[in-house]
């Protein structure tokens, strides 16, 4: 196994799928930073005893401020004697998107992760889209209907990674050539966290401003410039020897364009280069006000690509990276894509959105840094 250091070249986020209530956190001051403190259900009720239990549900129940009931109930109470842990907060909300923990307290990117984005630029380097693979996307699930008994149609490009990685769509993931690339988890020191507030960049016909806080929330992320170590392996001598054996199990060898993590990290780089061209390039012809940092901050990140070295690469991942940087966006050459992809992708496309190009928005912060890029050394 390789080891790899990753650089969080923005901040970075991996949701553990909870969000922490408005009767979970607190926020307080320390000097000129604020923070917010993810309250210790066990310290709180040492801190108000057992006969003020029913008290403590009834706030919880209706979402009321942790502080409000420890004021009431423990006035004398600092921050530090309830709370587990702290994040450094650049924003206000009442409740936060909480990123992925171990058992430890240490924030973390699996495996799992670092690998689909891997694979996820991998497919859009490979693909090619002249060979039919309209037909190879168009997927509708009768057994799924909307709230009106219409059949909702799912754009999935299952078929397509099966055709490209595995020898068969009947035999993957069996047969999938990803089986042979293993990549680690790469941990982060505790107290690297820190708290966003989350809006968009959005294209609204009504507004000629771009930035929309409408929707905004508060979002756990691993710091800008943090670092860690993740092992990564491509076994090509052991693919290459598997495919070549006559077994129940047949699997596909890795290709030779990826053979090693050199050229994994050129075909890597190629395409985020690639999709950071276009957006750029995109950003640049809206005619209308508050992209300018955002497109600043992306051609820093594309500076930081360098093709003629083999040992790094810049990688997108995680939530906030974008519908073009999740999938590839190796779709939008396909002859279907405006028929099919969109009205999969946007909801209520053709009630509402039919004049908007697709994606019309992009998640950004409130200072226009973006979200997810990270680098990869090869150490």
């Amino acid at each position: 196994m390789s080891k790899v250091k990753i650089q969080t070249l923005t901040p970075v986020h991996i949701g553990s799928g909870n969000f922490i209530s408005n009767s979970e956190l607190v926020e307080f001051q320390d000097g000129d930073d604020s923070f917010i403190g993810i309250v210790s259900p066990e310290k709180i009720l040492k801190l108000v005893g057992n006969n003020n239990i029913n008290n403590w549900v009834t706030y919880i129940e209706n979402d009321k401020s942790i502080k409000d009931f420890l004021r009431k109930y423990a006035p004398n109470a600092m921050p530090q004697y309830y709370i587990k842990r702290s994040v450094l907060s650049f924003g206000l909300g009442t409740t936060l998107k909480e990123c992925l923990h171990d058992g430890s307290g240490k924030p973390y990117i699996p495996g799992s992760s670092i690998k689909g984005a891997i694979r996820t630029a991998v497919l859009a380097s490979m693909v090619d889209v002249t060979k039919g693979l309209d037909k190879e996307i168009d997927k509708t699930n009768p057994r799924k209907t909307d709230r009106y008994g219409n059949p909702i149609k799912k754009a999935s490009a299952v078929s397509v990674e099966n055709s490209l990685f595995a020898l068969s769509k009947d035999k993957a993931p069996n047969s999938d050539f990803f089986r042979f690339i293993k990549v680690g988890d790469a941990y982060f020191e505790k107290d690297c966290e820190i708290a966003l507030k989350e809006i968009n960049l959005n294209i609204r016909i009504s507004h000629n401003d771009l930035t929309d806080k409408s929707k905004a929330q508060l979002v756990e992320f691993i710091a800008q410039e943090e670092t860690s170590v993740f092992e990564l392996k491509i076994d090509k001598k052991i693919s290459d020897w598997s495919a070549r054996q006559e077994s129940n199990v047949m699997v596909k060898a890795v290709p030779d364009e990826i053979a090693n993590i050199n050229m994994l990290f050129y075909m890597i780089n190629c395409h985020t280069k690639s999709l950071l061209d276009f957006e750029i390039n995109y950003w640049n012809n809206v005619n209308k006000t508050g992209a300018d940092d955002y497109v600043s901050r992306l051609e820093e990140i594309r500076d930081e690509i360098d093709l003629s070295d083999k040992k790094t690469c810049i990688l997108r991942i995680g939530h906030g990276s974008g519908w073009r940087f999740m999938t590839g966006a190796w779709t939008e050459k396909l002859n279907n894509f405006s028929d099919l992809v969109i009205p999969c992708s946007r909801p209520k496309n053709d009630e509402k959105y039919q004049e908007y190009d697709f994606p019309k928005s992009r998640r950004i912060d409130e200072d226009s840094d973006v979200f997810g890029f990270v680098k990869l050394t090869q150490l």
